[in-house]
């Protein structure tokens, strides 16, 4: 199996499986099945996963789904966009 550098493609060392949220993952391939996603092997609950490309470059640093729901519907007629 080949090897890829995936800081050469851009991509994080490792990305957090969504399965069982370890960090212990490698880059399987840069391309996944669309060219949008690459594709993370890994090694603790061997599943592959595809990982979407215009994520923040540290996955660590993006928000959590659960925060941002809570933020609420915002509004596009506010300058500050509050709902309400």
């Amino acid at each position: 199996m080949a090897t890829f550098d995936a800081r050469a493609f851009g991509l994080p060392e490792c990305a957090p499986c969504p399965f069982c949220g370890q960090r212990e993952t490698e880059l399987h391939s840069p391309f996944g099945p669309q060219l949008s996603v690459a594709t993370y092997w890994c090694h603790v609950c061997h599943t592959a996963f595809d990982w979407l490309k215009w994520s923040s470059r540290d996955p660590a640093a993006r928000p959590a789904q659960a925060d941002t729901e809570a933020a609420g519907p915002r509004n596009p007629d506010r300058p500050d966009g509050a709902s309400g």
